[in-house]
Formats: structure tokens, C-alpha cells, sequence
């Protein structure tokens, strides 16, 4: 029996998960949890990675106090954010967090060194201001003296390794959120790079997952008094990570990654352009070097958001008292447009909310179930958007949908997500990031091959089905949806 710790770091939390595997079957147990919000400063947003490396390490003593014998560990993070070292091997300043407000504005500012067409066409990827390539080009634009002195780059799971081992890599599905990969290769597009006036020389070529692995440090495992293991090069980018996990499905289903973000989207052998989809949809890697076509909308957020303002406010419920109070509320009532980005800086959700509906038109939400239900009804909605996007990208339809991560445990979104679209909804597995790190761990370790994976998973778990109901009442609602969506961005109203 083969044990594997992975940490699935999250924009709030992180986890430690424990799997073991017994050749055949792969159970995964949570082990430990800790903090790893941003930092919001005076100057700007930050991560705070010593934190998170002390979390870490704390969680690996616990472990050798406890006399776990680990083969390895593994860590999944969030994509797009990054770390600079010097040539010293340094760690200049703390990770700029991508709700940094430096890059407002960018995509405009620098709109003289690309254009969407060009740029979508050489990397596929969804083009906005949070992406590493406008995170970079906003410290270019202030003349940050951070690029100066920057040797290496690395995206957060790599840096978290970094941190570890000393060894600096970079790992490819991680890498493919930065708006700087090529598309043809898991390579570094060096003239967008060098057009942006950056060092082309800090890019490590990425490699793909579980094909690296280094030592856990000698200083570090002398402090926390534990035996030699390995840290390996997981799918660093968590939504990677959840799709190692998913069960063979025939190549005939969309994933839908849920979570703080909502990332829906299809395995396909290659990326895929449609210009008709340019800042719409995106193609990141998998770890087996496949492609994910995918489209990104804020998930769980406006959940989480919610619940935070109202227990500021002194209204501290749970999540089963807002369904609860959903549940005693009818149905279609107001929408919004979970595609909008105005509602990522999450201040004050319920205000931001409450602008939408009076900009277009509509009334105003009364009581928490009444903003339960708007926001669960139009994921669903825009779930069922995104996946006739893909399936136009694709040129085929999908027949059914995987639901993955913690967005399982919302049963009444799972449902509506079936009604919305037609299609029966598998709720997967809640810690799918953390049993596709392990199974990457596994696949390592020697002890399965890739192509077994699928089959492990699916003899891993077992999902819970939905099946859709009332699809014309979703159907008429999806038309005013759509209306309401097409009216906004018509007035170019902003809230």
C-alpha cells in the first residue's frame, strides 16, 4: 500500500489530503487544512507563499510525528499567478494575486503590442487583464524594478515546489494559463514574450506532469525530523488535476470544474481556434499533454461572497439554511450574467447584485433565498451557454456531464444543471483535484500506467446521477436569459 500526501491549495484554503493506493483501488482522506487567503495591502494583493510553505511543512512533521510513511507529495494550486526569483535564487517579493487592481486597464493600455486575433491564434487562450501575460505587462507599465532583477519565473505550484526541493521546473498544465505558452508545443512563445519587453531567459521550458521529481530538501527534512520523499510535478494547475480524475467516459462528456470558479469544458486531442469563440473560450493542457477547451465563469464565488456579507452583517447561516430558504422561494425570478467580470472583486456581492438587476431592468432579489436561487438558476443557464459553445467549438454534442470539486455537494445546482441543459449530470468526486494528484503521484511512482488511470477512478468512486426534468420551462427561461445577457452588452452599462 502506497501512500500519497497532496495539497490542493484554493484561493482561501488549503487541503492535505492522504491516498492510498492498493494497486487497483485509490481512497483519498482529507488530512489537514489551513489558510492561504490573499493579502490585500495598501499597494496591492499578494499571496503570501512563506505562509503557505510553513502550512506545509507543519502538515509533513505531523505526518512523521505520526509515523505515515509517505512516497510522495504533490501539489494542484490555482493557475495564472506566479512568483520571481533572482539570479541568486531568491524569492523577489511576494506573488502578485490576480484581484491585484494594477491591471486594470491593461488590455487597453498595451493594446499596441497585440491584438486579439493574432494573440488568440498563437497561444488559444482567453484573453483578460488577470492573465500572467497582463499581470507582467501591468508591472512593465509601472516600471516595476521586480523585472529587473527576475532570473526565473515559476507559476505558484511550481514555486510552492521550489520552496521544497530548491529545484526550480515548471510544470505544463499550470503553465498553459499564462496567455504565453506557444499552441503547437508545451513550449515558451518567445517572440510574444520578447515583444512585450520581457526576459525571454527566466522561462523554464514546462514538462509534463508527473515526469519530474526531486527530493524534498535535506535542510527541510533534517527540521522536520522525516525521511527522504519525493515531491513530484503533479498536474500543477488544480483543474488539471480534476480531470486526471475523471472515469473513461468515451471522450463523450463535459466537465464542469466546480468551485470558486466555474470551468466547463471538453478533452480534445489538440487545441482548438474558432474565431468565433476568441476571448470566450480557452485551450489549457492536460496531463497527458492533451488539450482542454474550456470556458471560465465565476462559480462558488458569488456563493461565498454572499454568505461572507451577510454574516458581516450579522445574518451568519449556513449552507443548508440558504437552501433551506431557497427552497421556499419561486422559481425565475431575476438573472445575472455569471460571465461578467464586474462581479470578480466580490466587495460587497449583494450590492453588486442588486446593480445588475436595476441596470437591466429587473427587480431586485428579497431575501437570501431569493439570491440563492438567482445565482444557482443562472449557473446553470450560463452552464448551459458555455457547453453549446463548446459543442459548436468541438462540432460535435456531449451526451452528459461530469460535475467535479466541491461544487458536487450543491445538489440543487447539480439538478438545475440537468434540467437546464438537457443532459444527465454525474456529480463526481468532491476531492477530484487531490485524487488527480494522486493518481499523477501514482503514475510516477511507477506503480500505474496512464492509460489506467480512468479505470482506477471509476472503480474508485461511485457518482451521484441526476436526471433532467422540466427542460421546455428551462428552455423559455433561456431565452429571456439570453435577452437579458444581449440587452446588457448592448447599452455597454456598467456596475
Amino acid at each position: 500500500m502506497q501512500r500519497y500526501l497532496c495539497f490542493d491549495i484554493g484561493a482561501g484554503s488549503g487541503r492535505a489530503l492522504l491516498a492510498s493506493f492498493d494497486g487497483d483501488k485509490l481512497t483519498v482522506d482529507e488530512y489537514g487544512r489551513f489558510a492561504s487567503s490573499a493579502v490585500r495591502t495598501s499597494r496591492g494583493v499578494y499571496w503570501d507563499v512563506l505562509s503557505i510553505t510553513a502550512s506545509i511543512k507543519n502538515i509533513l512533521a505531523q505526518a512523521g510525528t505520526q509515523g505515515i510513511a509517505i512516497h510522495s507529495i504533490g501539489i494542484d494550486c490555482f493557475g495564472v499567478d506566479f512568483g520571481l526569483l533572482s539570479r541568486s535564487g531568491e524569492l523577489l517579493g511576494n506573488p502578485m494575486c490576480d484581484m491585484d487592481p494594477r491591471t486594470a486597464g491593461i488590455l487597453e493600455s498595451s493594446k499596441d503590442l497585440w491584438n486579439a486575433k493574432e494573440l488568440y491564434a498563437q497561444t488559444g487562450a482567453q484573453i483578460y487583464e488577470m492573465t500572467t501575460l497582463f499581470q507582467l505587462a501591468a508591472l512593465k507599465r509601472e516600471g516595476n524594478d521586480i523585472l529587473n532583477f527576475a532570473a526565473t519565473f515559476l507559476m505558484m505550484p511550481d514555486l510552492l515546489n521550489y520552496m521544497l526541493t530548491g529545484e526550480a521546473c515548471s510544470e505544463f498544465t499550470v503553465s498553459s494559463t499564462s496567455n504565453l505558452l506557444k499552441l503547437s508545443a508545451p513550449e515558451w512563445n518567445a517572440p510574444l514574450i520578447e515583444r512585450f519587453g520581457l526576459n525571454r531567459n527566466m522561462f523554464i521550458n514546462p514538462v509534463l506532469s508527473g515526469n519530474a521529481k526531486f527530493r524534498l530538501s535535506s535542510i527541510l527534512r533534517d527540521e522536520l525530523l522525516i525521511n527522504d520523499v519525493d515531491v513530484v510535478t503533479v498536474a500543477g494547475h488544480d483543474t488539471a488535476s480534476a480531470v486526471a480524475a475523471l472515469p473513461d467516459t468515451g471522450g463523450d462528456a463535459i466537465f464542469i470544474s466546480s468551485g470558486t470558479w466555474s470551468i466547463i469544458g471538453a478533452v480534445t486531442d489538440k487545441p482548438i481556434i474558432d474565431a468565433r469563440f476568441a476571448g470566450v473560450l480557452s485551450n489549457e493542457g492536460c496531463h497527458d499533454g492533451k488539450n482542454r477547451l474550456i470556458k471560465n465563469l465565476l462559480g462558488m464565488k458569488f456563493l461565498q461572497d454572499l454568505k461572507a456579507a451577510w454574516a458581516r452583517a450579522g445574518k451568519d447561516m449556513s449552507y443548508s439554511q440558504l437552501d433551506l430558504a431557497m427552497e421556499h422561494t419561486k422559481p425565475f425570478g431575476v438573472f445575472i450574467d455569471p460571465e461578467n467580470m464586474a462581479y470578480f472583486s466580490g466587495l460587497n456581492m449583494p450590492r453588486l447584485i442588486e446593480g445588475y438587476c436595476m441596470k437591466s431592468g429587473q427587480q431586485l432579489p428579497e431575501g437570501v433565498g431569493e439570491y440563492m436561487r438567482t445565482v444557482n438558476e443562472s449557473l446553470a443557464l450560463s452552464y448551459r451557454e458555455s457547453i453549446g459553445q463548446i459543442e459548436l467549438a468541438c462540432g460535435r454534442t456531449f451526451s452528459r456531464i461530469f460535475i467535479l470539486g466541491g461544487g458536487v455537494q450543491n445538489h440543487h445546482l447539480c439538478q438545475m444543471t440537468a434540467d437546464a441543459t438537457g443532459k444527465p449530470v454525474s456529480a463526481w468526486y468532491k476531492e477530484s483535484a487531490a485524487f488527480g494528484n494522486a493518481l499523477i503521484q501514482a503514475f510516477a511512482a511507477g506503480s500505474i500506467e496512464q492509460r489506467d488511470m480512468p479505470a482506477c477512478a471509476k472503480a474508485s468512486h461511485t457518482a451521484m446521477e441526476f436526471t433532467p426534468a422540466n427542460t421546455s420551462k428551462w428552455d423559455e427561461q433561456y431565452e429571456k436569459f439570453l435577452k437579458l445577457k444581449k440587452k446588457w452588452y448592448d447599452q455597454g452599462t456598467d456596475f
